[in-house]
């Protein structure tokens, strides 16, 4: 190997698809909801039967991050270009 490359792995291969899944189901239960500053995220349903203390603790702890990411995503300002330096 020459000097100097540096390899790197793709992100994406790091999703599992017990998290692809978990990403879905959130997508089922929430949706996303406009407000006069951005977006916010709306639960509109729960993934089982039954209310918040039926549920089971892995699939909740995953929603909060799951909703937390989203949110950042969903909220984050577009950068702003360089500006140019005049030219002389």
């Amino acid at each position: 190997m020459a000097a100097g490359i540096i390899l790197h792995e793709c992100p994406a291969t790091y999703i599992t698809p017990e998290s692809d899944a978990l990403v879905a189901l959130f997508w089922d239960c929430h949706s996303q909801l406009p407000t006069g500053f951005g977006c916010g995220i709306l639960r509109h349903s729960l993934p089982r039967a039954g209310g918040l203390e039926d549920q089971d603790n892995l699939t909740m702890d995953a929603f909060k991050v799951i909703e937390a990411e989203a949110l950042d995503g969903l909220n984050e300002k577009p950068k702003e270009k360089p500006k140019e330096k005049p030219k002389k």
